[in-house]
């Protein structure tokens, strides 16, 4: 199954339900009312953050594998970070090139290169891809929310 499926799957299908079917809640509402379809909108969960998030993830999604493999320092930090688990150390000398093998190199992404490797380890390039994605979504979306915040305070999906 892919990762973005998983994913659908819990944000949209498991959404918590309350359902209030009494006999005047059902009047009191129009009956094809999209607020009594999906309970994200009627617990007011779902936001411009949100939907700004689940925008960007998607379209993001749909771009970045490609674009994001071609990056040849993706795949470069995946093995520093696997060899960096596999010895139990950071890298000190540059194992990697040809011109400058053994010379002095300073890890300065280790810690996230190990995440990389971890993530890979895991669940393949995919991982990696998800997870890319999910960040830079999650962070345009927190700046999109911010940017409603500030034009609109209290409630900006309310304006």
């Amino acid at each position: 199954m892919p990762y973005y499926r998983i994913l659908l799957d819990f944000f949209v299908f498991s959404a918590p339900r309350k359902w209030n079917l009494s006999a005047a809640n059902r009047h009191s509402r129009p009956s094809g009312s999209i607020l009594s379809t999906m309970p994200a909108l009627r617990n007011g969960w779902w936001t411009p953050t949100t939907t700004c998030f689940g925008l960007l993830w998607v379209g993001l999604l749909c771009l970045a594998p490609g674009s994001m493999m071609g990056d040849p320092g993706t795949l470069w930090h995946t093995v520093a970070g696997e060899r960096m688990l596999q010895t139990g150390e950071v890298i000190r000398t540059d194992p990697f090139s040809f011109t400058s093998q053994g010379q002095p190199w300073v890890a300065q992404q280790w810690l996230a290169e190990i995440g990389m490797a971890l993530l890979h380890r895991i669940a393949g390039l995919d991982a990696l891809v998800l997870v890319a994605v999910t960040l830079l979504a999650a962070t345009y979306a927190w700046l999109a929310g911010r940017s409603f915040e500030s034009v609109c305070p209290g409630r900006p999906w309310r304006c």
